[in-house]
């Protein structure tokens, strides 16, 4: 059975036992057949399935004999293992929502990168992300131009501008680091449990980085000064969740946020031109000046060889 199929099973039956207590055998593999459009389910693969359930994945799911039916021990339950397998069921969504949209093509115009559902291994990785397991992958880096194989620990996937990142534990290193799905060559299984310990963190990290480039820096304040014509769109479309707006002067208004400096969020900055200023913090107003420094400088018409150019792509 797939696993994108067992995973089907597994909901059907966690479901129906969180809704009604003490439910029949028959009434669970009915449920089963109806989420997962089995024809046939029998007896032994259910018996097998909730062995699995109880055994492997650690619900605790016992048989009533006054209910005369299943329930699931709501005060035992291990909420690591429902989340992650909650989890589990949400990826599993999506991705048959994407490849659903990417096979009717025809009526939905998608600006989907190759990285997406087009890239053969990208199954692979929604696979290892289910049954949590390490990987060696292949990766192609453009800054080297060639494949480096790594040992990973995966994470979860990411969605930044209609393209696909794999965020994992670099087992070498020991770094998190984001590969682009488009560029992920090869995926090797490895029968050994991910060490996801730092999964949380990565995520919380995400969520103060503009789209996933260097995400393990530290998090800084950052103000800016913009035109008040500028601040409508800050304020209808929020660059970050983490946005204030301070009080405005003369026409000035200034807005707040807390993250990391990479090198997206520097890109964002400047392709606002003249009518964003950023005043904070320093590393960041030096840089933005480097960059237009360099662009009007007529000397440099005969060279793209940018000062610093390695330290912008990390």
């Amino acid at each position: 059975m797939k696993t994108s199929l067992k995973l089907k099973v597994y909901q059907a039956i966690i479901e129906k036992l969180k809704s009604h207590p003490g439910v029949s055998k028959d009434d669970l593999i009915e449920a089963v057949k109806l989420k997962s459009s089995l024809v046939e389910y029998t007896y032994r693969t259910f018996e097998r399935d909730l062995h699995e359930l109880i055994y492997e994945l650690g619900y605790p799911i016992k048989y009533d004999k006054n209910k005369q039916g299943y329930k699931l021990d709501f005060d035992n339950i291990c909420t690591q293992n429902d989340k992650f397998l909650n989890d589990t069921f949400a990826l599993m969504q999506s991705y048959a929502t994407l490849k659903t949209l990417d096979d009717n093509s025809n009526i939905f115009d998608l600006h989907l990168a190759s990285s997406d559902v087009s890239n053969p291994e990208f199954e692979s990785i929604v696979t290892l992300l289910t049954e949590g397991l390490k990987a060696e992958i292949t990766y192609f880096k453009i800054d080297l131009n060639k494949e480096i194989t790594y040992t990973i620990s995966p994470y979860f996937l990411k969605e930044y501008e209609n393209k696909w990142y794999l965020i994992a534990l670099d087992e070498t290193d020991g770094v998190q680091k984001s590969f682009a799905m488009e560029r992920i060559r090869s995926v090797k299984k490895i029968n050994q449990k991910s060490n996801i310990r730092g999964k949380l963190a990565a995520k919380n990290k995400l969520k103060h980085t503009l789209g996933v480039g260097y995400f393990n820096g530290k998090r800084d304040f950052i103000k800016i000064a913009t035109s008040e014509k500028q601040a409508k769109y800050f304020r209808e479309h929020r660059l970050h969740a983490s946005q204030k707006e301070e009080l405005n002067t003369k026409n000035v208004c200034f807005f707040t946020f807390e993250l990391i400096v990479n090198n997206e969020l520097l890109m964002k900055f400047l392709s606002y031109g003249s009518s964003v200023r950023v005043l904070e913090p320093k590393i960041l107003v030096d840089k933005i000046n480097q960059v237009a420094s360099f662009l009007g400088n007529t000397a440099s018409k005969n060279t793209l060889d940018f000062p610093g150019e390695d330290k912008m792509f990390l």
